[in-house]
């Protein structure tokens, strides 16, 4: 049977591709990872790594994890007003914003400022968008060929299904 589209574990696994900063606490030289070069890692010095690097080394104690601007409490606030105002459109969010903060609050919380706030702001902002998605299928009658989704997430069209 073909599946539908990525499971949750399939969405995370492949937002771990995005780079994220670090401040590494050790010293390295560059190094050569299949999609591509990254480093050299230098202590206190900001580094772009892929996510799933940057988690491993997090939990390792190695580095501090830099949260991305978007991943800001200000940011996060101005979207969720953003999301309050545009009842028929959705902010633009990057497509695996929900994975990327759920695996950043779960393993690097320490490293962020109002970690709760913004938790709580990005449920809100999960919400708002949930809830427009549901009253936008409800209004949907027929058959129809497609449907245009502009700045919808990775994780917000698995809830789709």
């Amino acid at each position: 049977k073909m599946s539908q589209g990525l499971t949750v574990r399939e969405l995370e696994f492949v937002a771990k591709d995005t780079l994220i900063t670090i401040l590494p606490n050790f010293r390295m030289p560059e190094i050569s990872l299949i999609a591509g070069k990254i480093g050299p890692f230098q202590p206190q010095q900001p580094v772009m790594v892929p996510l799933w690097l940057a988690l491993q080394l997090r939990k390792e104690g190695k580095c501090g994890i830099m949260p991305p601007e978007w991943m800001d409490l200000d940011n996060l606030q101005a979207k969720e007003n953003e999301e309050r105002e545009q009842e028929e459109n959705f902010t633009e969010l990057p497509y695996h914003y929900e994975e990327i903060a759920s695996l950043l609050l779960k393993t690097a919380q320490s490293d962020m400022k109002d970690s709760r706030k913004v938790k709580t702001t990005l449920k809100n902002i999960s919400d708002l968008r949930s809830s427009k998605i549901k009253q936008g299928l409800r209004t949907i009658k027929g058959k129809i060929d497609f449907i245009k989704l502009n700045n919808v997430a990775a994780m917000e069209l698995y809830s789709m299904r």
